[in-house]
């Protein structure tokens, strides 16, 4: 175990991580997300070459390309989680993908992926295309709607399902570690009340009007400054440094660092759908918007 707080080691450098990278209803976290993400296109035109070197330009509009990136999967649950991006290749469906301030609906027109280790590292090639109407993913009315509630109830279920497994643990912990525990469940599942009532708003017929939306970015603004504070205070427990007092000598403080990176599982995750759920309702308003979350 002393190995694996090594490996995370320089501490305060991974305070900061990346934004969750979603697609369809797998989350990609932490070293999971993309280095690098290749986006962007053509400009589809026909060339007229007129006599003595002249050329007319014809633009006919924008060609998206491909968004395509590579990536890793490491651990038990390694080949598995590859497997899941193959079915998603092999069904052809369009599925939402977002990071960072990015929203597309796109199908996987390529993946592919390496047996590394007996399962235990897995890297992968992905090459994904956009579909052309964007509406079923970003457009306004009921796709968005929908879209939105979708998100909205899954991190809703991440945070509960987190508090509880918290809970579980933290209770082991004993002292100060099951106080910090309890207290980081009551966060997180007063974080799934705010989300759920946000995610009635959007099913409500009320959504799909200009102050249905500016409540839906009320109630999303209010949880990611709550879910971005618990982030930080669970990153700090869960990096310190065993002089810090994070050791494992005893059960309780082992059940006390499991709460920890329960915690911090469950908010990354759902900040990443918080994060989507933002980008779609900018899109109401044809806007840009950063992460609400940064993890």
């Amino acid at each position: 175990m002393s190995g694996y707080l090594g490996l995370l080691g320089a501490g305060a450098s991974l305070l900061v991580r990346p934004a969750p990278l979603i697609i369809g209803d797998l989350v990609l976290d932490g070293h999971e997300v993309p280095g690098r993400i290749s986006i962007g296109g053509k400009q589809a035109v026909t060339i007229h070459k007129t006599p003595g070197g002249g050329r007319i330009i014809d633009a006919m509009g924008a060609d998206p390309g491909t968004i395509a990136w590579r990536g890793m999967f490491v651990g038990p649950s390694a080949a598995q989680r590859a497997r899941v991006l193959d079915f998603m290749r092999q069904q052809g469906s369009p599925y939402g993908l977002s990071f960072g301030d990015y929203m597309f609906n796109v199908v996987i027109i390529q993946f592919e992926y390496d047996y590394q280790d007996q399962g235990a590292v897995i890297s992968y090639r992905i090459r994904t295309e956009i579909v052309p109407d964007p509406g079923a993913v970003t457009g306004s009315g009921t796709g968005l709607d929908l879209a939105m509630q979708g998100d909205l109830s899954t991190a809703q279920v991440v945070l509960e399902t987190g508090a509880s497994v918290v809970s579980t643990y933290a209770s082991l912990a004993g002292g100060s570690g099951a106080a910090s525990g309890a207290a980081s469940a009551a966060t997180m599942g007063s974080v799934a009340t705010s989300l759920a009532a946000t995610a009635g708003i959007a099913a409500s017929t009320a959504a799909g009007s200009p102050s249905g939306y500016a409540q839906i970015q009320g109630g999303l603004t209010a949880a990611a400054a709550t879910v971005s504070t618990a982030i930080d205070a669970a990153s700090a427990g869960s990096l310190a440094a065993p002089a810090a007092g994070l050791s494992f000598a005893s059960a309780s403080a082992l059940a006390a660092a499991t709460a920890q990176a329960a915690a911090l599982a469950a908010l990354v995750r759902s900040g990443g759908y918080i994060n989507r759920t933002n980008s779609n309702v900018a899109s109401t308003t044809a806007q840009l918007s950063a992460p609400l979350v940064h993890s």
